[in-house]
């Protein structure tokens, strides 16, 4: 994001503060500590199946027939899963159960905490946090 795009989004957001989080009380460094703190969640768009394959319970894993673990290890060796589409979903419980740790744990693991900064997009490349003086400089404007 631009740096003239980044400041006017930051003081739109300081300014109209949408979730009431009362930015006008607040000082400059608690206003770039509230946009860093990880409060808020999303959805997580993709799984690698390394990562589904350790979220997996062995126990569970173990008591599979052969054949359901032959195609847990196939499904897992895909290179992205949409956690959300709903044949993925169905097909983890076909395999391991409605009430499995697996499930738990892979539905656990679709939303993830980001901070108010990451949510609007403010953050990217070498902008790692909000500072107070970016909050300073996007009050001024």
């Amino acid at each position: 994001m631009p740096l003239a795009e980044y400041m006017l989004a930051l003081k739109d957001e300081i300014d109209n503060d949408p979730l009431g989080r009362g930015y006008s009380a607040m000082t400059d460094q608690e206003v770039a500590d509230d946009l860093n703190t990880a409060y808020r969640t999303r959805n997580v768009q993709s799984f690698s199946g390394d990562f589904m394959f350790t979220q997996t319970d062995p126990s569970e894993f173990a008591g599979l027939s052969a054949d359901k673990q032959k195609l847990w290890v196939s499904f897992t060796s895909k290179e992205s899963v949409d956690p959300w589409a709903t044949n993925n979903v169905e097909f983890v419980k076909w395999v391991f159960g409605d009430a499995s740790t697996t499930l738990n744990n892979l539905g656990n693991a679709r939303t993830e905490s980001i901070s108010r900064a990451q949510e609007l997009g403010l953050l990217s490349g070498t902008r790692l946090e909000i500072g107070p003086a970016h909050v300073a400089n996007a009050r001024s404007i």
